[in-house]
């Protein structure tokens, strides 16, 4: 499940390349649930809710903290876990599915980012029990909780949205994910052009995602793949592109000229 800041930037091809990669890469039994409110182009082995709005207006992903509401056990059963759509899936997750704490969440690295120097969690990956921490929901008001958060922001503790008042609510000492389950930060990995041993998952928190980055790096053309219909529409989005790049190129080009 994916509830992107930016609905017109993730299309139903980044939604099916993350369902087989999925399908490629586990043996654990599960559902494959998109919450959307466009369900065109979704492969049909996925099953689709409809995205609920309780604060959509706010942007970023503040929408996303529904997942804490107990009454999510109706909509995604008694345990789930949600994957960003910007991610590369490399090698098999069992062993990622397969733990068991009620709560665990991707871990902000502070060293990387260097900023945001009270951020503990990034909202890429979460897995939950339904209703475990409902504190973060129990206590988010759209209109006062941003509110309450900015300050620190401004300071530079917290980055974010959902990520920010969930760090804010439940602080330090959660379960994280990180390189010890194989899942690595892509800003973080020393030489991009080769995986660690262990990588299963790549996140790209950012403004960089696997489209940005795809023609520099054969593992992301190896791996983020999905059939040959998202594979054209991957191609088309490319295309457009480095077309964009171009433009932005010569445009600095000529004003080089000029000056």
């Amino acid at each position: 499940m994916q509830l992107p800041s930016s609905i017109d930037q993730y299309g139903a091809e980044h939604v099916n390349i993350l369902y087989h990669s999925i399908q490629r890469n586990t043996t654990v039994p599960h559902r494959f649930i998109c919450a959307t409110d466009d369900p065109i182009g979704l492969h049909p082995d996925i099953e689709v809710i409809d995205l609920w709005d309780y604060c959509q207006y706010l942007g970023g992903c503040y929408n996303r903290l529904y997942i804490f509401s107990p009454n999510i056990k109706y909509i995604f059963g008694p345990r789930f876990i949600t994957i960003d759509l910007d991610c590369v899936i490399t090698s098999n997750i069992d062993h990622i599915l397969n733990r068991t704490d009620d709560f665990i969440i991707n871990e902000y690295n502070i060293e990387v980012n260097q900023h945001a120097t009270h951020q503990c969690y990034n909202g890429g990956i979460i897995m939950m029990n339904s209703g475990a921490r409902k504190q973060v929901w129990d206590k988010f008001d759209p209109e006062i909780s941003p509110q309450i958060i900015q300050p620190r922001k401004d300071r530079i503790e917290l980055v974010g949205s959902d990520q920010a008042w969930i760090t804010h609510v439940l602080g330090p000492g959660e379960q994280t994910f990180g390189p010890q389950d194989g899942i690595y930060d892509f800003r973080r990995l020393k030489d991009k052009h080769k995986l660690p041993e262990n990588a299963a998952i790549v996140m790209f928190p950012g403004k960089r995602d696997p489209l940005t980055e795809y023609h520099r790096y054969k593992w992301i053309q190896k791996y983020w793949s999905g059939n040959m219909s998202d594979s054209r529409v991957v191609s088309k989005g490319l295309r457009r592109a480095r077309s964009i790049e171009r433009k932005k190129l010569r445009r600095k080009q000529m004003a080089a000229r000029r000056s």
